[in-house]
């Protein structure tokens, strides 16, 4: 990704989630998930996959990401221990 696109994306980011709680994570393919923030249908869907990485608020109905999403791999059980009830606090750029 450019580093001009990512830095526009952080920041539209940055007035939705700070102040906001992790809440479950919908693994939808083994290198893209959905985390809910409590934004009422709108969820945080962050692909790392090489080939086509993307990060960008998705709506979808909770029932529906259940019926897409697969169990969660050792990875997505590692991130649910470690930010489930976390609180978000910032979001930047490196």
């Amino acid at each position: 990704m450019h580093q001009a696109v990512i830095q526009r994306v952080v920041e539209d980011l940055r007035t939705t989630l700070p102040g906001r709680f992790f809440g479950k994570i919908f693994q939808l393919t083994p290198l893209s998930f959905a985390f809910d923030f409590g934004l009422r249908g709108e969820f945080l869907f962050v692909s790392v996959d090489p080939a086509s990485p993307r990060l960008y608020v998705i709506r979808r109905r909770t029932r529906d990401l259940e019926k897409q999403s697969m169990p969660l791999t050792a990875f997505g059980q590692f991130m649910r221990s470690r930010l489930g009830g976390a609180y978000l606090v910032n979001i930047s750029k490196d």
